[in-house]
């Protein structure tokens, strides 16, 4: 591994605490500023509407000024954010504090998804099975902060256990600034941007990443609903979500150090992505289905362990049609999509689920992976030939 992609791996776990904080911190935060669900609600959707729309402009000032200043001002710009959230008694401040984090997250995430995949950064080849490699970490930065809130919060008053995550973000800033980037030749031209955002590789990527960002979004909210309502206790639901996570991680691992790198050549990387969705399809299928409470947890780690690989797969895939000079322009119009059924599919379920149940509502996932089945075929269809 090369000195950026120590810089690159931290991107990847720093976003991953950016995504997991308000989630984490939530509670203590409301109870400290008097916030009802309603306001708390608003930061989480502020945070998320701020990052749809930087990320694309994130992704020009990638391509134009290089990977280091990007995520270095994305570390620094997060870790003042979460300084904010820790300590402003305004709630404007507040709003404030989630805007500057959704920009600061946006300069970490693009800045470590684009600088992952380049050869030799995290693996020699680069490419989809770097990708998995890189965004293992990811998982481990959001499962670590509610951990580490929590034990924060049983020690200490909530601005000082924030301040640490602050600190956490604002340490990778030496790193970045201590090693040596791959050089970026290219430039923001106008019109190819606008190219960019028509080419059919972007479109299905972005449709890609819309169906697959649903399916882990929704999945991670409203799985422990769903583990209650079929009669498990409120600890082994904690447990079981804490398992789904493990198994998403592990196949990550798996599929970038074995079965994208040894086992399935590089043009048929995209055939992975439908596999896996296909076996994901069946498993939220028997968990609509069932009554049973071991066919019930068994579907959700199955879930998990197939939707690892997806999204650094669904990356490196769409990445291999473009030079690496476009990176930046590519990932950020597909992210966006992406977001975007990360922000709609979690609230239709839930909508869906009145009158009904959670179980009944996952139908709409088991619509979500069977769509991402078909984007996988597009996508193994329309790879370059090896």
């Amino acid at each position: 591994m090369s000195g950026a992609g120590y810089a690159a791996i931290l991107g990847a776990f720093g976003y991953g605490v950016v995504v997991a904080l308000l989630g984490s911190i939530k509670l203590k935060l409301a109870e400290e500023r008097n916030l009802d669900d309603a306001q708390v609600g608003k930061l989480i959707s502020v945070l998320g509407f701020t990052s749809l729309l930087m990320v694309v402009g994130v992704g020009i000032l990638l391509d134009r000024f290089g990977h280091q200043p990007v995520i270095i001002f994305g570390f620094l710009l997060s870790s003042l954010a979460i300084l904010l959230i820790a300590y402003v008694p305004s709630y404007k401040l507040l709003l404030a504090g989630c805007v500057l984090l959704g920009i600061g997250g946006m300069g970490v995430n693009t800045g470590a998804n684009t600088l992952i995949p380049l050869e030799g950064v995290i693996l020699a080849e680069g490419g989809a099975a770097a990708q998995n490699v890189g965004n293992v970490f990811f998982g481990l930065g959001a499962m670590a902060v509610p951990a580490l809130t929590a034990y924060l919060f049983r020690k200490t008053r909530y601005g000082p256990a924030v301040t640490v995550i602050a600190i956490m973000l604002a340490l990778p800033v030496v790193v970045a600034f201590a090693v040596e980037f791959p050089k970026i030749e290219g430039s923001f031209d106008l019109g190819e941007f606008f190219g960019l955002l028509g080419d059919s590789a972007v479109i299905v990527g972005g449709l890609a990443l819309l169906f697959y960002i649903s399916l882990e979004v929704s999945m991670a909210g409203w799985i422990t609903t769903y583990l209650k309502d079929q009669g498990l206790e409120d600890a082994r639901c904690s447990t079981v979500l804490s398992g789904f996570w493990v198994a998403l991680l592990a196949s990550r691992l798996i599929a970038g150090l074995l079965v994208l790198r040894y086992l399935v050549p590089e043009h048929s990387h995209a055939w992975v992505i439908a596999v896996l969705a296909v076996i994901a399809t069946v498993a939220i299928t028997a968990m609509i289905k069932t009554r049973s409470k071991a066919v019930a947890v068994s579907g959700v780690i199955l879930a998990g362990f197939c939707f690892g690989p997806m999204f650094p797969t669904t990356v490196g895939v769409t990445f291999a049609h473009f030079d690496s000079a476009l990176w930046g322009r590519v990932f950020g119009p597909i992210f966006a999509i992406g977001l975007i059924g990360g922000t709609i599919v979690p609230a239709a379920i839930g909508y869906y689920s009145k009158g009904k149940s959670i179980q009944k509502s996952l139908t709409i996932l088991a619509v979500a992976a069977a769509l991402m089945v078909v984007m996988g075929v597009v996508m193994a269809l329309t790879y370059p030939t090896a």
